[in-house]
């Protein structure tokens, strides 16, 4: 995934998408000493577009200069946090990156064989359970996407 993480020079606040789960305080230290936090909205905020919670009004400047000394963070390699000019072209940016895999999205106990019996097949009764309960909970470990 390239990574396309600039504000235009003219901006002065930037939108930034987050598709991590809860979010992340992100910090710079100044020259003085004294520090900076910006959080970032994450996936599991109220309103999502694409996966990414999407945080508004984001100094351009700062989100430069941590983007900087950042750019190795595997957030920022993988497309998990990434700026933009305005909001509505980070959401149509989160939509296009709905596929970006951050790494820590849920496990599927089925697919990854904790329901396996000593056979080592899955266990009839536990993937009963389980879809029991799925069903009782529908939108349990489910992101809803706009």
């Amino acid at each position: 995934m390239s990574n396309d993480n600039t504000a235009p020079s003219s901006a002065k606040v930037v939108a930034v998408g987050c598709k991590l789960p809860h979010g992340l305080h992100l910090d710079l230290k100044r020259n003085d000493g004294s520090s900076e936090r910006v959080t970032l909205k994450g996936a599991n905020d109220a309103r999502i577009v694409g996966g990414y919670g999407i945080t508004e009004n984001v100094s351009a400047e700062f989100m430069t200069k941590w983007l900087e000394k950042n750019k190795d963070h595997k957030a920022v390699a993988n497309g998990s946090i990434f700026i933009h000019a305005d909001v509505k072209s980070a959401e149509s940016k989160a939509k296009e990156r709905r596929g970006v895999v951050t790494g820590i999205e849920p496990i599927d106990p089925i697919a990854s064989g904790m329901l396996r019996n000593e056979s080592g097949e899955n266990d009839p009764k536990a993937v009963k359970e389980y879809r029991a309960q799925v069903a009782k909970n529908p939108s349990r470990n489910v992101q809803r996407v706009e």
